[in-house]
């Protein structure tokens, strides 16, 4: 991969993350509607696993990590872990390496 092809890349991830969190620092998601409304809770009235997700994540994106592990806390433990895969992922087509090779589920099934 060129030197070129790597800033690329680099800013091409890099912006969407950067983009996505100025929008959650700048607009509040329960005040503001521009944000997608969860289909599910809709439908039946019930919390789905992703429902508040926005939210908890504009209070972490503010600092306030303490009401985001309030709200959600297996959402803001995972972020580090996603962000580590985010890297990895990233990482591997940096140095022109293959993806990591899938690997069987427990039931035999990919």
């Amino acid at each position: 991969m060129t030197p070129k092809a790597k800033v690329i890349l680099a800013a091409g991830l890099l912006a969407p993350v950067i983009a996505g969190a100025a929008v959650l620092y700048f607009s509040n998601p329960t005040r503001v509607p521009i944000y997608p409304v969860c289909v599910f809770h809709a439908w039946t009235g019930l919390d789905c696993p992703g429902c508040g997700t926005l939210p908890r994540v504009a209070r972490a994106v503010h600092g306030r990590i303490n009401e985001a592990l309030h709200f959600n806390l297996l959402l803001v433990l995972s972020l580090p872990l996603f962000t580590w895969w985010g890297y990895r992922m990233v990482s591997r087509k940096w140095h022109n390496q293959p993806p990591p090779p899938m690997r069987m589920g427990w039931c035999g099934c990919m």
